[in-house]
């Protein structure tokens, strides 16, 4: 489809800060007791729902990918 995959390849501004980011998170639909719900994917055909990631994994995930290049 083209769309992008990674924080660094949307077009059009300012890359988000991970504090924005994680703002914009906690605003989702999906958030119970303040964790977020993740779907995650181990393979073809694996995917899993969880709430149990720990926010400094997110936080550092974020990171990594907002310092990524363009």
């Amino acid at each position: 489809m083209g769309l992008p995959t990674r924080i660094a390849h949307v077009a059009g501004g300012d890359r988000p800060t991970v504090e924005r980011l994680l703002d914009l998170m906690s605003q989702d639909k999906k958030v119970r007791q303040g964790r977020p719900t993740f779907i995650l994917v181990r393979g073809i055909g694996q995917a899993f729902v969880t709430r149990d990631i720990a926010p400094d994994t997110v936080r550092d995930f974020l990171a990594r990918e907002v310092d990524l290049p363009a």
